[in-house]
């Protein structure tokens, strides 16, 4: 039996989370970036922009998270030399390296997210390359973001 999707911008009961094909209009912060881990390669269907913004977000609050710890790892054993230069101690490397496994980690799923975030503003997901234009590109890529959810990503629905 097949599942029918919902209509452009229209969501379940209020509160509950939708199936996971379909985009989460009112996700909550936790809801949300755990979706965000769950559809990890999904390049189709669409994302809502509390959902895309959410799992930003989450992302970002990894980030700091692990960027202070690795300051702190590196606060042992750190130096500053004569010309005045701080040095940091052998434990930043550790924390250098959990920054680079996550971010390793995430490059899938946000790529993903955008991709379905694009879908949901009623483009294609090819629109992210944008995105690489030097100084305009990542503007415009966060223009169309914030875009609301428009009917003709319809079509991108799976």
């Amino acid at each position: 039996m097949t599942q029918s999707m919902p209509a452009y911008g229209s969501t379940p009961a209020a509160g509950a989370e939708p199936p996971l094909p379909q985009p989460w209009y009112d996700a909550p912060f936790l809801g949300a970036y755990k979706r965000f881990w769950k559809k990890y390669a999904v390049f189709t269907g669409r994302a809502g922009r509390a959902e895309f913004w959410w799992a930003y977000l989450g992302n970002v609050i990894v980030g700091i998270v692990l960027g202070i710890i690795s300051a702190l790892l590196g606060l042992p054993g750190s130096a500053v030399d004569s010309t005045g230069t701080w040095h940091s101690g052998p434990g930043f490397l550790i924390g250098a390296i959990l920054i680079w496994i996550f971010g390793l980690a995430a490059i899938v799923p946000n790529l993903a997210i955008y991709w379905r975030r694009m879908h949901d503003t009623g483009k294609s997901g090819w629109f992210i390359l944008l995105s690489l234009i030097p100084f305009v590109g990542g503007i415009i890529a966060l223009v169309l973001a914030i875009l609301p959810p428009n009917q003709q990503g319809d079509k991108y629905n799976v």
